[in-house]
């Protein structure tokens, strides 16, 4: 993420101007093409908003106000790193100690001197962990705690996860842009299984409506695995079986999967989405519960493209996920694709339905506007790793992130508060 341009002897020129300025800080070039800021013997890679603000100055013309506004961001970014680092060594989860030390600054533009004390430990990986796993796995217990499907979540597969986020937390922020909510967030997102429902109607496969929705799926499929590896599942209105020759619809972890997926779905039927969901979804649930057998919550994804044909059924069928395997137990996220009078209708119709609206979060947006992330239709219909594609990752993340908020906040004293 370096530029080219700041290389050794620039960057030493723009250490030595900040001195002048009273910015006694010392900056280095570190692995992975990242700023660090130098710790005795150790490094703190800078996070992405001050890397960037460091890199975007102009060397030549630096003035008094510039360097303020920098000291300001880097002294939110020092207190963030201390604020989520323990001063005192984990105990019950037998974590290293990622204490700092003495890191000091002072306020204006007078000495802002990094002294670390000699006792002063950092992690030895080219990034410091978005939070401890105390600290992750107390929050991780919180949303848990709340979560009404019947399982008994083992305190190690919770610790697992935080793990995951302690570990990967910082390289997934940086790789999709997250901001530590959106971290947090995707980490929630990671406790639920989640399966689609997509409409497989030939009205489906007009335009780009068939690609919006693949690029969706995919992008979920993408950044869901990051912290837990067991994929996603795709279920569609019509088409009659859960696997093809080859594999089957559930346990997609990459985009090429989901590829295959869709490749084998031929489009056909009406749409008759309550009787799907139910049959497809539904029952499957209920009989692992009447099982005894241990189940994770569950995100249901529905995509659809006008109202169904069974608008009743639809609606007792979701509520029945409520009833029957808890209040917690399932969000259920409807988007449109295909901006007609009758997907627009759907939507406000669910939006105006008292037995619904509480229930089923709907996005605002029709999934039509991929191509708005993207340069051209067919840079949409590709799986590229650029700004534009994880921008796009990004906005989806969100909308599952708000439909979790949804659900919690639609229950009685229930919030998140970290």
């Amino acid at each position: 993420m370096v530029k080219d341009l700041l290389n050794d002897d620039l960057l030493e020129s723009l250490l030595e101007r900040f001195y002048d300025f009273g910015l006694r800080a010392k900056f280095k070039k570190a692995m992975g093409d990242h700023l660090a800021l130098e710790l005795g013997s150790e490094y703190l890679n800078l996070n992405t908003e001050l890397q960037t603000k460091l890199l975007n100055m102009d060397f030549e013309n630096l003035t008094k106000r510039m360097v303020g506004e920098f000291i300001v961001v880097f002294a939110d970014f020092l207190e963030e790193v201390v604020e989520h680092t323990p001063s005192e060594p984990s105990t019950s989860l037998d974590e290293p100690n990622y204490a700092l030390g003495n890191i000091s600054t002072q306020n204006g533009l007078g000495d802002h001197d990094i002294a670390p004390d000699s006792g002063a430990t950092l992690q030895p990986r080219e990034y410091v962990p978005y939070r401890t796993v105390n600290e992750v796995f107390d929050d991780v217990k919180k949303v848990v705690g709340r979560i009404g499907s019947g399982f008994v979540w083992k305190d190690e597969t919770l610790l697992d996860i935080s793990r995951q986020i302690n570990l990967k937390g910082q390289e997934i922020r940086e790789s999709y842009g997250l901001s530590e909510a959106q971290l947090i967030g995707l980490g929630v997102v990671s406790l639920y299984d989640i399966v689609f429902l997509c409409d497989d109607s030939p009205s489906v496969w007009i335009g780009n409506r068939k690609n919006a929705i693949i690029k969706t799926v995919q992008s979920v499929a993408d950044w869901s695995t990051k912290l837990e590896p067991s994929g996603i599942s795709l279920r569609f209105i019509n088409h009659r079986t859960d696997k093809y020759p080859e594999g089957t619809f559930d346990n997609l972890t990459n985009i090429t999967a989901v590829q295959d997926a869709f490749f084998h779905v031929v489009p056909k039927g009406n749409t008759k989405l309550g009787a799907a969901l139910e049959r497809k979804i539904l029952r499957g649930k209920l009989a692992t519960k009447n099982q005894g057998k241990p189940d994770k919550p569950l995100i249901v994804v529905v995509i659809t493209d006008g109202e169904p044909t069974d608008y009743e059924y639809f609606q007792n069928t979701a509520s029945r996920f409520k009833k029957e395997l808890g209040e917690l137990s399932t969000v259920i996220l409807l988007f449109s694709v295909g901006e007609t009078d009758e997907s627009v209708g759907f939507i406000r119709r669910v939006e105006e339905d008292e037995r619904l609206n509480k229930i089923v979060y709907t996005s605002k947006d029709s999934l039509d506007f991929v191509n708005a992330f993207f340069r051209n239709a067919e840079e949409a219909s590709q799986a590229t790793n650029t700004e534009d594609e994880k921008r796009y990752k990004r906005h989806i993340l969100d909308e599952f992130i708000m439909a979790a908020e949804f659900e919690f906040k639609n229950q009685e004293s229930i919030g998140w508060d970290f």
